[in-house]
């Protein structure tokens, strides 16, 4: 990881950076949860040890969430994924996204939502999936899933989760 503080480069042995996401600041006293794949995406080292999501931003589906934290660990830019403040509800669902949707998203660099798209739109020219699309970045992300092209191998692996 490249640090810009001599505080803490070098690091000793065994030392692990970790790190917080998913709120925002607008003004003092004020936190404001923010959980947008592309907010949670932008790293700006090399590697973190450990990043966790701080707060679930509810105006964003929990598993876009988890998979763009997944997608920085299946990229090697996250060594460790944690969650702050989640029920066991929420906790479980973490762990679901393990599966072929989110191994697929992760291979291809996009969310598990995205990933299901194109599986949809592949699936036959006359289907036409009408998800939600609360804010405008969800309308950019699932229009981006039009252009995703999936493999043989990776549509017969999400043709599978639903047989």
């Amino acid at each position: 990881m490249r640090v810009s503080s001599p505080i803490l480069h070098p690091y000793a042995d065994g030392l692990v950076v970790a790190t917080k996401v998913g709120v925002t600041r607008p003004s003092p006293g004020e936190w404001v949860p923010l959980g947008r794949p592309e907010y949670l995406r932008r790293l700006k080292v090399e590697r973190i040890g450990l990043l966790q999501l701080h707060r679930v931003d509810p105006q964003v589906p929990f598993a876009d969430q988890i998979g763009a934290l997944r997608q920085l660990l299946g990229a090697g830019g996250v060594a460790h994924i944690g969650l702050s403040e989640v029920d066991v509800v929420r906790l479980k669902a973490a762990a679901a996204p393990d599966g072929p949707i989110a191994a697929v998203a992760v291979e291809l660099g996009i969310t598990p939502a995205q990933a299901s798209l194109a599986w949809l739109l592949r699936r036959s020219p006359v289907i036409l999936p009408i998800p939600g699309t609360r804010p405008v970045a969800h309308l950019a992300e699932n229009v981006a899933a039009g252009e995703v092209a999936l493999t043989d191998g990776q549509f017969a692996r999400l043709s599978a989760v639903g047989a």
